[in-house]
């Protein structure tokens, strides 16, 4: 039986089967279906699947080079733009594909911060496209040091939604996102916005009043948790 199936999946991967090459891939990845273990024969066929446009191919191959699975080396770009193949052949819209970028960039992020300039982008594409979270995810984002980014400062420029105020008053404060420095323009959008019950200002404020008491990222991690939760991704 075990040899049945292992024929199967390679005459069917060698017959350019899609499905068969994606199965095939795994199997020598994984050390299944009676095959000993190789990682390069096993991501050859997965990327020939891919290349055919098998959706189960670009995901696997899309988890795997993002996680860096199966001891490959974690590609994140590359994996992001399998990620994207994938969402693009599906049937959804294009709002619910850039949610699922910007959610799958945002995730990359959190375990590779040199991704931060491709998390952006994929935020502010969401955000173009009306995803109602997304002014939550670039305030986050401006938060950490974002790199220069003419669409960002556009953004920044000419959205009045309370996130984004509040990213725009951050980044004047500390020169970032091609702002130039300017403490005392920055804390002025800050303070506007926070008298105006603005949340986001607000929570800013409080923050920041809250890690002046404390020198230690610890004693500020334990002290002002509760208020540094809206700078959680």
């Amino acid at each position: 039986i075990a040899n049945a199936e292992r024929n199967i999946l390679i005459f069917g991967a060698e017959e350019g089967r899609a499905k068969r090459q994606n199965q095939l891939g795994l199997a020598l990845l994984e050390g299944s279906s009676g095959f000993t273990v190789d990682t390069e024969q096993g991501l050859h066929w997965l990327k020939k699947a891919a290349e055919q446009g098998d959706h189960n191919a670009l995901m696997n191959l899309a988890i795997i080079l993002t996680e860096g699975s199966y001891g490959i080396k974690s590609d994140p770009m590359l994996g992001l733009k399998m990620f994207e193949l994938y969402i693009n052949a599906s049937k959804l819209s294009d709002i619910e594909k850039a949610t699922f970028l910007m959610d799958k960039s945002v995730e990359i992020y959190k375990a590779n911060d040199t991704f931060l300039p491709q998390a952006m982008d994929a935020a502010l594409n969401a955000y173009s496209l009306g995803v109602d979270y997304a002014p939550s995810v670039i305030f986050k984002l401006v938060l950490v040091n974002p790199p220069t980014n003419p669409k960002l400062k556009e953004v920044l420029d000419n959205s009045r939604n309370p996130f984004i105020v509040a990213a725009k008053g951050h980044a004047i404060t500390n020169g970032l996102a091609g702002f130039t420095q300017d403490k005392n323009k920055g804390q002025e959008i800050i303070q506007a916005e926070a008298a105006l019950n603005r949340q986001p200002s607000i929570d800013y404020v409080n923050f920041l009043n809250c890690s002046k008491k404390y020198e230690k990222p610890e004693e500020i991690e334990s002290k002002c948790f509760s208020l540094s939760k809206f700078m959680m991704l």
